[in-house]
């Protein structure tokens, strides 16, 4: 747990640097996502969904949000990693698989990359 909160720990500088937004249900956060804006490029930091929610269509939900706000934000391209077994919902939402990237955890574990082409 040690190294996944050092690889991924949200900072001040974080959630300055990122556009981030949380889908909210009866008061509480059921998901949320942030990207990094890079030029015309959004990079997918983060995409979640409370597990007790998934399969009600609350990804492809937050998924159509994102990329609603891509497009007025003038982004060209979606880009993210992902862990393997999330890899099925984004090609299911459009994505391509472009590659694969090392874990920030696990060195020896590779992750699929992903871009989304928005226009």
């Amino acid at each position: 747990m040690d190294i996944f909160n050092t690889a991924y720990k949200l900072t001040e500088e974080t959630l300055e640097s990122q556009l981030i937004y949380i889908m909210v249900e009866d008061n509480q956060i059921i998901g949320f996502f942030s990207i990094i804006p890079r030029q015309d490029i959004a990079q997918l930091s983060y995409f979640y969904i409370r597990r007790d929610k998934i399969g009600r269509g609350l990804g492809r939900k937050l998924w159509g949000y994102l990329l609603n706000l891509c497009k007025e934000k003038g982004f060209k391209e979606i880009t993210g990693e992902t862990e393997p077994g999330a890899m099925p919902f984004y090609t299911k939402m459009g994505a391509t698989r472009v590659g694969t990237t090392r874990s920030k955890i696990d060195p020896g574990k590779l992750l699929p990359k992903f871009k989304f082409s928005l226009y």
